[in-house]
């Protein structure tokens, strides 16, 4: 009979590991003698005298740190012994050990860093990612759960279900452009391509005749698409102002780091503080002031916000409901109470985008200042007077 190969002890101790990590929580724990039923694991633990040894040494490893035991809520392999003698609470039988590194193993599990709850939530998101395609999704869950559940854990099945927007082109090509753009802005380089818009049949169709070149600053996810916030390098005459842009990614194509061999200064992107509207820092509160993505400067806007009858009595109005304008806005508008103009607040925004947005609310909002939006809306309501009523 051949004679069983010894296994070496730092892979008998990794085994061991991965075992009480996948097979074991909490709630959970297991015994030494049931691994040793358990094929999977019995070949690594040797010896009962062995096996104790391992564990306890693979205890002492993953609960300290530098020599220095970490606090009992940041232990990994946890069992009775230990907790008694190395934790806070101490238990009223001593325990009896022969040495602190031979304690006796009883209701042996794996601490995990994640609750099954915590686990739920980063599925969820993941799921839900608005910048995540499906198979991309799917194959992090199935990583996240190998890795980081248990046999215990069972999913909990969303009630919320993602809205897929349909692709324009293919995901693979798409990331690539990403990376691209990812990598001018960590190195400072300009990026070149064509913009698209979109055909009759979904497909991508050439709008600019020659290749685009700007200085990328921020990569930016709204509502699923990427977007470039940048500067758009064009040299019109002394007198020109180079302004903020934006640009969608998935509408771009043949994105390439630019280059110069001439003079590799040119390569560069523009300084940020020499770039109209650009903001220096990235802060959430961008797009509150750019609504959809809009890259025209925000400007001081009043709005007065109209009562409307409640839903549940129309004999009573629903005094100043904001949802619309939490939705719209987030916190980012001033509440004014004048007596002049009734209830208004005071938004920072785009102003081609508010002129959409007061129309989408007409019974909601009026615009109060400044005149040049309002004259805007008005010009918007005659031509959709033509259109709809004519000339009646």
């Amino acid at each position: 009979m051949a004679e069983r190969k010894q296994i070496p002890i730092f892979e008998s101790c990794y085994k061991i590991t991965e075992y009480l990590k996948r097979n074991t929580d909490k709630d959970h724990p297991t015994t030494q003698a049931a691994m040793r039923k358990d094929e999977t694991v019995s070949q690594y633990l040797g010896a009962k005298e062995t096996s104790n040894s391992y564990i306890n040494q693979i205890a002492l490893a993953l609960n300290s740190d530098n020599g220095e035991l970490l606090k009992e809520k940041d232990w990994r392999i946890v069992f009775d012994a230990f907790s008694s003698v190395h934790g806070s609470k101490k238990s009223k039988t001593p325990v009896e050990y022969t040495s602190i590194d031979k304690l006796p193993i009883r209701n042996l599990y794996y601490n995990q860093a994640f609750s099954y709850e915590e686990l739920d939530k980063i599925i969820e998101a993941i799921t839900l990612s608005g910048s995540l395609d499906e198979r991309t999704a799917k194959k992090l869950v199935k990583k996240i759960k190998e890795e980081l559940g248990t046999i215990y854990y069972e999913e909990k099945a969303s009630a919320v279900s993602k809205i897929e927007p349909e692709k324009i082109v293919d995901d693979d090509y798409y990331r690539k452009n990403i990376k691209t753009i990812e990598n001018a802005i960590e190195n400072n380089v300009r990026v070149t391509f064509y913009y698209n818009g979109i055909d009759s049949e979904g497909k991508l169709e050439r709008q600019s005749l020659s290749k685009e070149i700007i200085s990328p600053y921020y990569l930016v996810v709204n509502n699923g698409k990427y977007y470039v916030v940048a500067c758009k390098d064009s040299f019109m005459g002394k007198n020109y102002k180079k302004v903020m842009s934006l640009w969608r990614v998935d509408l771009m194509s043949e994105v390439r780091a630019y280059s110069d061999s001439s003079n590799k200064e040119n390569e560069k992107i523009t300084n940020k503080k020499d770039v109209h509207g650009l903001p220096q820092k990235w802060s959430d509160d961008f797009y509150y002031s750019h609504l959809n993505m809009s890259s025209d400067e925000p400007i001081e806007i009043k709005l007065r916000v109209l009562e409307l009858p409640r839903v549940d009595d129309i004999s009573r109005s629903d005094k100043y409901s904001y949802t619309f304008l939490y939705d719209t806005f987030g916190s980012h508008f001033t509440v004014n109470n004048s007596k002049k103009d009734g209830e208004t607040v005071t938004v920072n925004c785009s102003p081609s985008e508010i002129v959409n947005w007061a129309l989408k609310y007409s019974n909601r909002v009026e615009v109060l200042e400044p005149e040049i939006v309002r004259v805007e809306i008005r010009e918007r309501v005659k031509a959709l007077n033509k259109m709809y009523v004519g000339d009646k």
